[in-house]
């Protein structure tokens, strides 16, 4: 496919177009590839550097990993490739670039990423002064100059999310102003660099950013890699092509910033007297805490990160051009100064990696060994995390599977039963409820909704709202869409899913605030999803069927608002749908601004207004299959109120109230599964078998029952 062809090639520096050739019916879906080569003999290049890059393509192309992600509209072509082989065309067609005759700069222009060397490890030996050093960390205090490693700034909306997961450490509790240590591995549980990660609140333009340390051996490894995985074309999963890391991010060298005073550079003080040296500046921080402030007139932040038992550890971030001052005044406090060499002695006798050829904790299951603290293996997942699970003993901890059991007992009422009774409907036991199947005839009410409007009581539908800091992230761990694109203000569609890949119900969310989501459940399974969603929360139930000690990394608060716990949020929904409802919604709306959300929501979209007074949360969803169709969240207490004035407003234009009998012909027509149907049920239907591939992402790392979703989207062989 020349779509992830040409995408490919260009993040080696081969650039190309892709085209469409004879039989290809979408220019989307080109499956051929355009060669500039008058490009390359104006730079003068003959036929002789052709016969070297001809090989280069031939390398890139021959070893993408082609795949599919399923779309709304079609399967969407994509491709991985090994970090190893790119970033080797990348330093070969550097090479070219940089000897053609009509260039005049290559490196450093940074076009897409150009490695500045090979990504080898270069050991860096311990100084002669190493010892001195050592001694000064034991007793005194030692100052090292660290300004060889470097400062790697990721920023962007996914950042917190990518690092998440491209290291070995849950970074869900650290928030702005904090610090700790962690790692990095490649695909193969391979060790690439251990850092010191920074988090800062949001920078200039509202994008949340941190700062990682890297050792100089290992720095454009690392920088290289962090840019392949937010491209997201490098693979990092040898089981699983279609894991993507979240992104993309910006990943930024700090040395080669312009700006003087964001040129940072890294100092270090180790010993007993390092914290009273540091005293000049107030109480310095504990273990992980982020302090800005100045010392001796020179703004800096310090953080505490200790390792080995050599004392209390304290790393400085400084601007480059007080990094002399400052080094100057620690040596006239009495620091015994020293270097990355010395750095490097010190990392040893902590145990710490230190990059030599012959290094064993280069191999990340023996640093595991050492310092297991590091690496959090009961998240649901990390980059390189598999490799640990054949080569560790028994693991403790595991959860038991979730059990459910339907409680039995009298038929529920909605707050408009009366309603119905007084419109004469027929009514009839439905999921617990005794809900109107219909007021006249199916028929009737059916074209009613499909010609003017009808009004359909679904109060008994399950309504929680799950808000938090981290709230978007636990969504993502049990939907399987992808909460964490969604904006304020809109709705996604999706399945709650076991470990074991069976559809437990399908869902819609909307995120009505920051940090705030409403999730609407069908009755059926109210109960049991909400028992199911706290009991993940709570890290009580298996949710990996791999990893059975794997728990939900992220928390957040779950409330039932169909509980009179909940007071004035209490929500239950109604549900006007048709080509006239907009109109009727209209007539009882007072104010401009709220007349202006209302006609501006689009499908999908929701906003909080006022209808006759009342206020109602207004989404333009529904199960009819109408285009112009609105979901109604309200207090129970105002139902019967909203019940009134809708109908009152909508007689004008053919509004009829709607049972369920005509709720279900519709959705129908529309192609909309019903769970235990067309989901779940006695075939035990799931989504890629119902057709509804689309809302299932596995670009995820991680959700429960994604490992079992991937076989069913590959080994289906049942359609509804």
């Amino acid at each position: 496919m020349g779509e992830p062809a040409v995408r490919i090639m260009d993040l080696a520096g081969l650039v190309a177009n892709k085209n469409t050739i004879p039989g290809d019916k979408e220019t989307a879906l080109a499956t051929g590839v355009r060669l500039g080569t008058p490009w390359l003999s104006q730079r003068g290049m003959d036929a002789q550097d052709m016969g070297r890059i001809a090989p280069l393509i031939c390398q890139v192309l021959t070893n993408i990993h082609p795949f599919t992600y399923a779309s709304s509209r079609r399967e969407t072509p994509r491709g991985k490739i090994s970090f190893e082989i790119m970033e080797e065309v990348k330093r070969q067609v550097e090479v070219l670039a940089a000897a053609a005759p009509g260039e005049t700069c290559s490196r450093g222009t940074g076009y897409p990423h150009f490695p500045m060397q090979v990504l080898e490890v270069v050991a860096i030996p311990e100084a002669p002064d190493a010892h001195t050093v050592m001694e000064a960390a034991k007793t005194g205090v030692a100052c090292l100059d660290l300004h060889d490693m470097a400062l790697i700034k990721v920023s962007g909306r996914s950042a917190w999310a990518f690092l998440q997961e491209a290291t070995t450490s849950n970074l869900l509790p650290l928030v702005p102003g904090r610090a700790l240590r962690t790692h990095l591995l490649g695909r193969n549980g391979e060790l690439l660099g251990d850092v010191a990660l920074w988090r800062f609140g949001p920078d200039q333009r509202g994008r949340e950013h941190c700062i990682l340390a890297v050792r100089p051996e290992v720095k454009e490894r690392v920088a290289a890699w962090l840019r392949g995985l937010s491209d997201g074309y490098i693979l990092f999963d040898n089981d699983d092509v279609l894991r993507k890391a979240p992104g993309p991010v910006m990943v930024e060298d700090l040395a080669t910033c312009s700006d003087p005073l964001c040129n940072q550079v890294l100092v270090a003080l180790t010993g007993p007297q390092a914290t009273e040296l540091l005293q000049e500046m107030g109480e310095a921080p504990a273990e992980g805490e982020v302090r800005s402030g100045l010392w001796r007139e020179i703004p800096l932040y310090v953080t505490r990160l200790d390792f080995g038992a050599t004392g209390p550890r304290y790393e400085i971030l400084v601007a480059s051009m007080f990094e002399g001052a400052l080094l100057d005044a620690f040596r006239e406090a009495g620091a015994v100064m020293g270097g990355i060499g010395a750095d490097t002695a010190l990392r040893r006798a902590a145990h710490w990696p230190t990059f030599t050829p012959d290094d064993p904790l280069q191999e990340a299951v023996a640093l595991y060994k050492a310092q297991p603290g590091y690496f959090d293996l009961t998240q649901p997942y990390f980059i390189g995390q598999r490799a640990f699970e054949p080569r560790l003993p028994a693991r403790q901890g595991a959860k038991p599977p979730f059990s459910w059991e339907e409680a039995e007992g009298e038929a529920q009422r909605t707050p408009l039963y009366q309603a119905h009774r007084d419109l004469k409907a027929k009514l009839a036991p439905f999921a617990g409820w005794e809900m109107p199947l219909w007021y006249s005839s199916v028929a009737e009410e059916h074209q009613a909704v499909r010609q003017s409007a009808g009004l359909f009581d679904v109060a008994h539908m399950g309504i929680f709202e799950v808000a938090g800091e981290h709230a978007a992230e636990f969504l993502d761990t049990v939907f399987t869409n992808h909460v964490g694109r969604l904006q304020q203000g809109k709705s996604l569609y999706g399945y709650l899913m076991d470990p074991q890949g069976h559809c437990m119900d399908d869902i819609m969310i909307y995120q009505q605030g920051p940090e705030r989501y409403l999730v609407v459940a069908n009755a059926a399974n109210a109960e049991k999803d909400l028992a199911w969603l706290r009991a993940v929360n709570a890290g009580e139930v298996l949710i990996d069927v791999a990893n059975p000690v794997a728990r939900c990394t992220a928390r957040a608060d779950i409330r039932d608002l169909k509980s009179p716990e909940s007071g004035q949020d209490q929500r239950v929904d109604l549900a006007l749908q048709g080509p006239k409802s907009r109109t009727i919604l209209a007539k009882l709306v007072s104010s401009d601004g709220d007349r202006r959300a209302l006609t501006g929501l689009h499908r999908t979209e929701l906003a909080e207004i006022r209808l006759d007074g009342i206020s109602v949360i207004v989404a333009r969803t529904g199960y009819t299959g109408e285009q112009m169709a609105f979901e109604l969240l309200v207090h129970p207490h105002e139902a019967r109120r909203l019940w009134d004035a809708l109908m009152e407003a909508g007689e004008p234009y053919g509004l009829r109230p709607c049972g369920l009998a005509a709720r279900d012909s519709l959705r129908i027509e529309a192609g909309l599964p019903l769970y235990g149907h067309e989901l779940s049920g006695p075939h035990d239907i799931v989504p890629a078998e119902a057709g509804f591939s689309p809302f299932v992402k596995l670009f995820k790392t991680f959700f429960l029952g994604r490992a079992a979703c991937v076989a069913q989207e590959a080994e289906h062989e049942m359609q509804v």
